[in-house]
């Protein structure tokens, strides 16, 4: 593999590991609110009147940041059927068109998030909740978790192709 390649592969498992920390933290956040939500409502009779939106935004900020290192620890969701079936070059080549197929639609996806947030930002927009969050701020978390996740996959593109030792990211795939 190439020197440029490695570095870019190292940046994308760092930064997925740094995203899956902070869905980590989201998640927590998350679990805490919620916790003090039933303690307001059982206890004082009261709430936060915020819990559906703040958990709404959470669970998906928490789903898209994770998903670059989900994609490197090879733990997507994924059909073995065929790559069971495979021996190594043909399989490389079918990850190779899978990983581009995939590409496209999440770099649409973080493109049309990217656009989106920059005119919430220009526009001002909030929602429609009680807090009125800006509009920016969830769109551009959900562009950085599509973005990345697109890094993620043009470096596992590029170790594929560059490196025949560079492991699939399939841990489990079993020719029986």
């Amino acid at each position: 593999m190439t020197g440029l390649a490695r570095m870019l592969d190292r940046i994308a498992g760092l930064l997925g590991t740094v995203s899956a920390a902070v869905a980590a933290v989201i998640l927590a956040a998350v679990t805490c609110h919620i916790l003090l939500e039933i303690l307001l409502r059982n206890l004082f009779n009261s709430s936060t009147h915020a819990v559906d939106e703040l958990v709404g935004y959470g669970v998906g900020a928490m789903t898209i940041l994770a998903m670059a290192h989900t994609l490197r620890r090879g733990e997507m969701i994924r059909v073995h059927i065929l790559l069971a079936r495979l021996s190594n070059t043909p399989r490389r080549a079918v990850e190779v068109v899978v990983a581009l197929l995939t590409l496209i639609p999440v770099m649409l996806i973080g493109r049309a998030f990217v656009l989106s947030a920059a005119r919430s930002w220009r526009e001002g927009s909030v929602s429609t909740g009680l807090l009125e969050v800006p509009l920016w701020i969830p769109e551009a978390i959900f562009a950085f978790g599509l973005l990345l996740l697109a890094f993620q996959l043009v470096t596992y593109i590029a170790c594929l192709i560059l490196d025949a030792s560079a492991p699939i990211f399939v841990s489990d795939v079993t020719t029986e």
